[in-house]
């Protein structure tokens, strides 16, 4: 369903939290705004009401005519990524005859003051070549290959090529930083990745864990303040006064602290992690799809173990592992073929050369959840279906029981907290995901620059997942890459679920244009036969991709652990009265960028003394 509604009488501007260096506000000529007289469509299917109306005034704005109907459109402007769910809404070859675009490609326009580029912010990549033949303003013949072609072609300018410093210090000398164990903020503090009081500061994470699972925010975030003070200290607390000193430590804690200090153990950790109910929650939530509200809503309907949840959402494993074993046998074929320069029939196409329906699914950028809402939901253990609104949930969760069987395994060392964690991944193999990865995207577009982020780049011998941080320093060059790098891995055999795939919004990011948008894809992963570290194990894979002018911002948003984050976000509002997140630095005065040429740069911009990677571990 489209959105239409009549040009109101009075001419305003457009909603004021669109920042106004990137607001454009109707011309005096109406000729010269961006969109002058092109017939636009909106539809409405995920989008809310709030984002909608923000749209047709940003498309008002910029001269264009919001249109009743697809057919009176050039362009349409949707959230779905999907065929089949597109052709819910428009007839397909309807759309072949339309520029099928992203939001984004509506506040790219308005923040340039000309048409953008259809070919960057196409919904539906079996629309691209149509999308770009059909674009407001596009001169092109008609030739598929012609948006590449001229893109590829021509000699960047240099005022879009943006130097980005592969050194995070910009090429200058370490500086030696005089950082106060006992600051309020984290972002003052140096916390290792082991620290003297580490048993201690394990100890009371059971406490918070066990605040988290029980919905109980506000206590969780108590005991993660004093657990990151812990972290920084640099002596192992022998004493009251010592206690006394950790900052964000009140009295209640004060006291666990000191009972440990004489006991060596604290009585309340000791309870939750030997209790039912800790561990039961504990597991249900370690499966991706379910939190911590979900996982008290099945205790509560009586389930305490993983096998039970299994029974509970039917899950036949001794299937899904033939499936798996045949699954992956073809995975093996497909990928010697395709090293051997053989790519042919087997990769989702048909004899004419279109992509089967069952790709549309495969190549999706949505959750989990959505990856599998089209299967057929049997009842539940407790004997009738979910509700049509909880469907895609449901859905999820099963995908989610099935995939943590390939990310986990027994460990003997967390059997007190759960039967399950995360695989890790070993240093080694982390580099070496990192180098198939970054290969496979030269092929796509040389130049790319990349940092690995997470717990790898803050000194972990093994990490849960492996986050890669890319941008290019050619302006607009990072731009569907993300989608291109996914699509290739997963022709490769190498990607097997993609749990997220999107440019990454703020939840009021409608309201603000996206300059400092990012494009990320959280994956399922397995090495190919080839490589030497291949055992056909599942790992977590995270990709973002940045625009070069916030790379570094991007890098520090995913290096630093939650509490390093939450404080680095409060200490840039607070003290510089600035927003601060992964897709860059804002002034929240106008919403005007703050720019950085390295991370090094973006700590004294900041008014903070250098803190080493290494050194950002405030989370137990």
């Amino acid at each position: 369903m489209g959105f239409k509604r009549p040009r109101p009488l009075a001419q305003t501007s457009s909603s004021s939290s669109i920042p106004e260096s990137h607001n454009f506000k109707r011309a005096r000529d109406a000729e010269q705004a961006p969109l002058f007289a092109v017939p636009v469509y909106i539809i409405q299917a995920k989008l809310d009401a709030e984002q909608i109306d923000e749209m047709v005034d940003l498309a008002e704005d910029a001269g264009a005519i919001i249109v009743g109907s697809p057919e009176e459109a050039d362009v349409l402007i949707t959230a779905i990524s999907m065929r089949k769910r597109l052709e819910r809404h428009v007839d397909w070859n309807l759309a072949k005859e339309k520029a099928v675009v992203t939001p984004q490609w509506l506040y790219e326009s308005a923040k340039l003051g000309k048409t953008a580029p259809c070919g960057d912010y196409v919904a539906i990549q079996d629309l691209h070549d149509t999308s770009v033949s059909h674009c407001p303003g596009n001169d092109c013949t008609g030739c598929p290959n012609c948006a590449s072609q001229s893109s590829s072609s021509m000699t960047p300018d240099p005022a879009d090529v943006i130097p980005v410093p592969t050194d995070p210090l910009g090429g200058r000398p370490a500086p030696t930083p005089q950082l106060d164990h006992l600051a309020h903020y984290c972002v003052q503090r140096a916390s290792p990745l082991t620290c003297p009081n580490q048993r201690l500061v394990e100890t009371l994470a059971i406490v918070r864990r066990s605040r988290e699972l029980e919905g109980e925010a506000r206590s969780s975030l108590s005991y993660q303040r004093a657990i990151a003070g812990l972290k920084a200290y640099p002596i192992r607390i022998t004493s009251r006064r010592q206690v006394a000193e950790i900052p964000f430590a009140g009295s209640k804690i004060q006291t666990m602290i000191m009972e440990f200090v004489d006991t060596g153990q604290i009585g309340e950790a000791v309870k939750i992690a030997s209790s039912e109910r800790f561990r039961s929650l504990n597991t249900f939530s370690s499966v991706y799809g379910i939190g911590p509200t979900t996982a008290r809503s099945l205790y509560d309907k009586g389930l305490r173990t993983f096998e039970q949840l299994e029974r509970a959402y039917e899950i036949d494993l001794e299937r899904d592992a033939e499936m798996k074993e045949a699954a992956l046998a073809e995975t093996v074929r497909e990928a010697t073929a395709i090293e051997r320069g053989h790519e042919s029939a087997g990769h989702g196409q048909a004899e004419d050369g279109t992509v089967k329906d069952e790709e549309d699914t495969v190549k999706e950028e949505e959750t989990l959840g959505d990856l599998v809402s089209h299967a057929s939901l049997a009842p539940t253990a407790f004997g009738s279906h979910y509700r049509n609104d909880e469907e895609t949930e449901e859905s999820g969760i099963r995908v989610g029981i099935r995939l943590h069987h390939d990310l986990s395994m027994n460990d003997p060392l967390y059997s007190k907290y759960t039967r399950l964690v995360l695989c890790r991944i070993p240093r080694g193999e982390v580099e070496e995901m990192c180098r198939i990865v970054t290969a496979e995207l030269e092929q796509i577009q040389t130049g790319c620059i990349h940092t690995i982020v997470g717990g790898y780049r803050r000194g972990k011998p093994e990490s849960n997942d492996v986050d890669i941080v890319f941008t290019h320093p050619e302006k607009g060059k990072d731009r569907g890459l993300c989608q291109k790098l996914v699509d290739r891995l997963r022709q490769r055999g190498m990607v097997t679920h993609v749990m997220h795939l999107s440019s990454f919004r703020a939840p009021n990011s409608m309201k603000r244009s996206h300059w400092d948008s990012l494009e990320k894809s959280l994956t399922v992963f397995v090495l190919p036969p080839s490589s030497p570290f291949y055992s056909g194990t599942r790992r977590r894979l995270d990709l973002i991709f940045a625009p070069a002018e916030v790379y570094w911002c991007a890098v520090i948003g995913w290096t630093g652990s939650t509490m390093f984050q939450r404080d680095l976000r409060k200490w840039t509002k607070d003290k510089r009265g600035w927003k601060f997140d992964s897709s860059g630095m804002v002034r929240l005065s106008d919403s005007s960028p703050v720019l950085a040429k390295s991370e090094l740069e973006i700590f004294e911009l900041c008014g903070l003394e250098w803190v080493d990677p290494t050194l950002r571990n405030a989370d137990a």
